[in-house]
């Protein structure tokens, strides 16, 4: 009954031995088995240790914050992607019931049918307290933490959570002072990736991009029919170049990774495919950019700048990640322009270079706060003269 609403399908892939299992939830009806998803793929493709797993069906490890910090990787329908953790909190009490009737579980027995490469052994179990035992000693003000829950997969596959015991605790002489040594630097890739870091870190820096929102990609050195893109949901502040996730024009993974590729690499993809000259895009939640849809306004060219890029198509608001969203703003891009605002999201600019996308971002910025201000101020801003702007909007092309 608790789930009658959703239609979903998972494949979960496990890291340790390359096993999997799926589910399927169908309208009120739930199947789950070992291996491939019968009837075909799965919309959501996960990718996990058992242990992230086991927690998540226990309660005590949180899926969004196991994606951003790359221990979860999933591929497929994001849209679905988002509800997993909600689907999973339904399946709780199922999967504890399921623990307590499978009980104690022969861990040897169950490991010797794994890959025998597929995890280094488990270190030695630590006998557990008995109950007979004189209790140890607590420094006082300090309570023993209650131990973790234990579950199947974590018991079955030899992934021990681990197990508290209480211990005497001494009062430690006071540390003595180490040296501060300055951060190591990130690695570099040698290829365009250094450069999609290198933008990320400035519009991070002005705020165009938040710690997990917004994206940017540029096609691949060695290859035009494919991208790098920023993963999702890793922070932007402390992103590495080699975080970066290779797709091709279908938006496949073209390279081993344990991330997942932006949710809106669909806008991307989209309109790399209408335009072979187009390098790189840029799509940033622009504050005042994305005021002026919200606000129904239109961009004038009140500056050199403004009528480079001149009007600015707004596509109506559409799920973030849907392939559908990817294809209007494609759409809008069309075969010449170079800048869309998707309404209550963010501003997408497409270019030849990273420099030259990072720049326009920029100049529509800047622009949207000087007709913001003057909005406020009760004031009509004056434009560029008619002829002008033609010859500007021309130049304005040869610098997409």
């Amino acid at each position: 009954a608790k789930t009658a609403g959703k239609d979903i399908s998972f494949q979960i892939t496990f890291k340790e031995n390359e096993e999997s299992c799926y589910m399927y939830f169908n309208k009120g009806s739930v199947e789950a088995g070992l291996g491939e998803l019968p009837g075909g793929p799965a919309e959501v493709n996960l990718r996990m240790p058992i242990e992230i797993f086991d927690g998540m069906m226990l309660g005590t490890v949180n899926g969004a914050q196991a994606a951003m910090t790359g221990k979860m990787s999933f591929t497929g329908n994001v849209r679905k992607a988002m509800s997993m953790q909600s689907i999973l909190k339904l399946m709780m009490s199922s999967y504890e019931a399921a623990i307590a009737k499978v009980g104690k579980v022969d861990v040897a027995a169950l490991a010797a049918q794994a890959v025998t490469t597929a995890s280094t052994p488990p270190a030695p179990a630590v006998a557990a307290p008995i109950a007979d035992a004189a209790p140890a000693t607590v420094q006082a003000g300090i309570p023993a933490p209650a131990p973790q829950k234990q579950g199947f997969f974590a018991r079955a596959f030899g992934k021990q959570q681990p197990v508290v015991q209480q211990v005497i605790v001494q009062q430690a002489a006071p540390a003595a002072p180490t040296a501060v040594t300055a951060a190591p630097e990130k690695p570099k890739t040698g290829d365009v990736r250094d450069e999609i870091l290198r933008i990320t870190n400035e519009m991070y820096a002005k705020g165009l991009i938040t710690g997990i929102g917004g994206n940017i990609s540029a096609r691949c050195d060695d290859n035009p029919e494919q991208i790098w893109i920023t993963p999702s949901s890793i922070f932007k502040g402390d992103l590495r170049a080699d975080q970066m996730v290779r797709l091709d024009m279908d938006g496949n993974v073209a390279a081993p990774t344990e991330l997942s590729a932006s949710s809106e690499k669909n806008v991307h993809i989209e309109i790399y495919k209408r335009r072979p000259e187009i390098t790189a895009v840029i799509h940033s939640h622009a504050t005042k950019s994305t005021l002026m849809a919200l606000a129904g306004l239109k961009f004038t060219p009140i500056s050199s700048d403004a009528a480079f890029f001149g009007e600015v198509p707004v596509v109506p608001f559409m799920i973030p990640g849907s392939p559908e969203l990817g294809v209007l703003v494609g759409e809008a891009v069309g075969e010449e322009g170079a800048v869309v605002i998707m309404q209550n999201h963010g501003l997408v600019v497409a270019g030849t270079s990273l420099r030259r996308a990072s720049d326009m971002t920029d100049c529509v910025e800047i622009t949207a706060a000087k007709i913001l201000e003057g909005k406020a101020m009760g004031v009509e801003l004056a434009v560029i003269p008619p002829e002008a702007q033609e010859e500007l909007a021309e130049l304005g092309k040869m610098l997409v």
